[in-house]
C-alpha cells in the first residue's frame, strides 16, 4: 500500500479555546496544484472528504502521532475547508510556532494520472 500526500494551503487561523486546546482552521484539499504538482480530482473529493470526516483524525506530519481530531467540514466551491481541534501538546505548540503550517491529505492507493494540468499527477 501506498500513500500519496497532497499539501492543499496555510492555516488561516489559530487560536486557543476556554479549555485550552488548540482550535485550528484552514483549507484542507482542494483541485489547487500543490507542491509536489499534484491534484486531488474534485468529483473524487465530494465522496471522500466526508467520508473522513466520520472518524476525522489529524495525525502530525503522515506519522503515527494522534494530535487531534477534525470537528467542522465544509465545502468552499471544489475546497474543503477544516476546523480542528489539536490535543497533542507538541504539535500545538509547533503550530503556534509556525514550524507547522498547513493541512496535507494522505491518500491510500491513490489513482496518480499525470497531465500537463498536473505533472505530479
Amino acid at each position: 500500500m501506498t500513500i500519496t500526500h497532497a499539501y492543499a494551503a496555510t492555516v488561516t487561523k489559530a487560536e486557543r479555546d476556554a479549555a485550552g486546546d488548540l482550535i485550528v482552521y484552514g483549507k484542507a484539499t482542494g483541485p489547487d496544484v500543490d507542491l509536489d504538482a499534484q491534484i486531488c480530482d474534485p468529483a473524487w473529493l465530494k465522496k471522500a472528504m466526508p467520508d473522513w470526516m466520520t472518524w476525522g483524525n489529524l495525525r502530525e506530519m503522515h506519522q503515527p502521532i494522534a494530535a487531534g481530531i477534525g470537528i467542522e467540514l465544509a465545502a468552499s466551491g471544489d475546497d474543503w475547508m477544516l476546523k480542528s481541534k489539536v490535543v497533542d501538546d507538541s504539535t500545538a505548540r509547533k503550530i503556534e510556532a509556525g514550524a507547522l503550517k498547513g493541512y496535507s491529505v494522505g491518500i491510500k492507493n491513490a489513482q496518480v494520472v499525470k497531465d500537463a494540468a498536473a505533472p505530479g499527477g
